[in-house]
């Protein structure tokens, strides 16, 4: 099972899903402002600021004697109170608002504005005195119970990370502290200059420990269920073109290394912890070489040696094509040929007759060409190269009968 691990460093910035928007409902004239100043720390529920509100006295003064009249024994008024409640809406009362002035029976003409979340205030755009007209901005709340973490991923590590991925991270603000999280999204922006991805990350701040700004170091620790087939990173050969691994292959007996090795093109794909995924190329309990004195350091040495591996050299016409063999008496030797006088050749259905063969090639065995000279007898054997010409493999001196010379008359002794 494989479960990658990334490191990245990143920045704290406010959870953007978790903020609220105060704005007033009706027209109305700041009397009191209980929050002054921005990233002041706010609770749910905790007072922003007191408006007075003169549109609502008219509404609530309507639906207040609609409702002291329905007690007396006219006509039934549900009607007009309902229409009542209906107007007290239209100015911007809430229903809890409209339930008070209900159940108290006097006129709330004062709004106090309350906090709907804890966090901080990081927008404050009313001042004690302000008239505020309906849809206006008051306050702008960020919760801080979670915030985002932006990792600046290495574009070739942004394969290993995937949404839902949990994480880890430390911050030098709270030492000894280990804050959690997942990923929530992989950003579809690159860093011209850094060539990096940003990961965005949600982290659990209970506390309120990190704000945003702060740097915190990150370890991504994606558990993936499925198995994959790994080998060890340091057996992946990588040459530009292919991706290679050398396989030892076994004894058809022993099922042992046999000492021979073959290369294998494999297709990879992640890597964590010194360990490499094969998705092709390599089946399960397959040996391959780890390191050896014969590893490559080298890119153009190792085009080489793959070169050698995997090319089996072609087999020149000298080694397969068929010989043939016959005595001859040489005429002359010049440049590369020597022409001979030759009997017939049976292999070859060649009469008698006088022609020019190429001289043997280095390497072959026989009497040197240059230890000949014309007259002498020889063996010869040859063979027809890719020119259809005849081509000398090797040339043989037959040794020829020495003169009988006159004896010496003897002396004898008087």
């Amino acid at each position: 099972t494989l479960s990658p691990q990334v490191a990245a460093v990143g920045s704290i910035a406010f959870n953007e899903r978790d903020q609220v928007i105060v704005q007033a409902r009706a027209t109305g004239y700041v009397e009191r402002l209980h929050v002054r100043a921005t990233l002041d720390r706010v609770a749910k529920g905790q007072p922003l600021a007191d408006l007075y509100v003169p549109d609502w006295v008219a509404a609530q003064e309507e639906f207040l004697s609609v409702r002291r009249m329905q007690g007396t024994d006219l006509a039934p008024l549900d009607g007009l109170v309902d229409g009542a409640r209906q107007r007290m809406r239209q100015v911007g009362m809430s229903d809890a608002q409209i339930a008070l002035v209900d159940r108290s029976g006097r006129t709330q003409p004062r709004l106090t504005l309350v906090a709907p979340i804890g966090g901080v205030v990081t927008e404050l755009l009313v001042r004690e005195g302000m008239t505020v007209a309906p849809g206006a901005t008051l306050f702008r709340i960020n919760g801080l119970s979670t915030v985002w973490a932006n990792a600046e991923v290495p574009e070739s590590q942004s394969a290993l990370l995937r949404p839902g991925a949990k994480v880890q991270a430390r911050s030098p603000a709270a030492p000894g502290a280990v804050f959690e999280g997942k990923v929530q999204a992989i950003l579809p922006d690159v860093n011209q200059t850094t060539r990096t991805l940003k990961a965005r990350v949600e982290l659990a701040n209970a506390r309120g420990a990190l704000v945003p700004g702060m740097f915190v170091q990150m370890q991504f620790m994606d558990v993936r269920n499925q198995k994959a087939l790994l080998v060890p990173t340091e057996a992946i050969i990588q040459t530009g073109k292919r991706t290679v691994v050398m396989l030892a292959e076994q004894g058809e007996q022993s099922g042992e290394s046999s000492g021979r090795f073959r290369p294998v093109d494999v297709e990879i794909g992640i890597e964590s912890g010194g360990q490499t995924e094969v998705k092709r190329g390599l089946q399960l309990a397959q040996r391959v070489v780890v390191s050896s004195q014969f590893l490559i350091d080298s890119e153009a040495s190792l085009k080489g040696v793959e070169a050698r591996l995997n090319v089996e050299p072609a087999p020149a016409a000298a080694n397969t094509a068929a010989r043939h063999k016959s005595s001859a008496t040489v005429d002359a030797i010049g440049g590369d040929t020597m022409t001979l006088s030759h009997g017939p050749i049976a292999s070859m259905k060649w009469p008698a007759m006088t022609m020019d063969f190429k001289l043997p090639q280095r390497g072959n065995t026989g009497s040197a060409p240059r230890a000949l000279k014309a007259g002498d007898r020889i063996d010869f054997e040859f063979y027809m190269d890719a020119e259809n010409l005849p081509q000398l493999t090797t040339t043989t001196l037959l040794q020829t009968e020495p003169k009988p010379t006159a004896a010496a008359p003897s002396r004898s002794k008087p």
